[in-house]
């Protein structure tokens, strides 16, 4: 068996509960991939309804089309007796590596930050919001668009404490960030 090098499991999407990944390596001057789901390294099949599984083989990163070395991808049946030994190494070099494993935590590590930088941004919304709101009751409550209300009093410390706490949470979170 040749030596596969430059492997990598690579998440194409997080499509909760299900994903599909593939597979990549190279061998014998060519690049090789194959499409995989469902939390197993196995080719799933081009169709629901098939059972035909493709290893794909295209030329090697960097080859210009015009070069000779340049090919088209080619559809090669993944069940042949060389590429079910190539999927066979890559598999099991991928098991070994726990490529699989990492693949996955990058993206839910991504999804995560992408997750807090969305909540950090409806946060800042709603304090952008509250600051208008409290600019809006100090404006009541000076006097200019007549008199100010118990209730226009109590709204507004109401929302200078929820603003403090908000502001305070930030500092908290910048400073942990920042502390290493």
């Amino acid at each position: 068996m040749p030596e596969l090098t430059d492997l990598h499991v690579t998440v194409h999407g997080s499509y909760k509960p299900a994903y599909y990944y593939s597979v990549s390596w190279t061998c014998k001057g060519a690049r090789y991939h194959y499409w995989a789901a469902d939390g197993d390294l196995n080719p799933r099949p081009d169709r629901p309804t098939s059972d035909k599984v493709t290893l794909y083989k295209n030329p090697l990163l960097g080859v210009l089309r015009d070069a000779p070395e340049h090919f088209r991808t080619r559809h090669l049946d993944a069940r042949a007796k060389e590429n079910a030994a190539m999927i066979a190494a890559a598999q099991m070099e991928a098991l070994q590596r726990n490529l699989l494993a990492e693949a996955l935590a990058a993206i839910a590590e991504k999804d995560k930050a992408k997750e807090l930088e969305w909540r950090e941004a409806v946060r800042q919304k709603q304090i952008g919001e509250r600051s208008a709101k409290v600019f809006e009751y100090l404006r009541k409550l000076s006097g200019l668009d007549g008199p100010p209300t118990v209730a226009d009093y109590e709204e507004t410390r109401r929302l200078i404490r929820d603003i403090e706490d908000g502001t305070a949470d930030i500092i908290k979170r910048y400073e942990a960030q920042h502390a290493a």
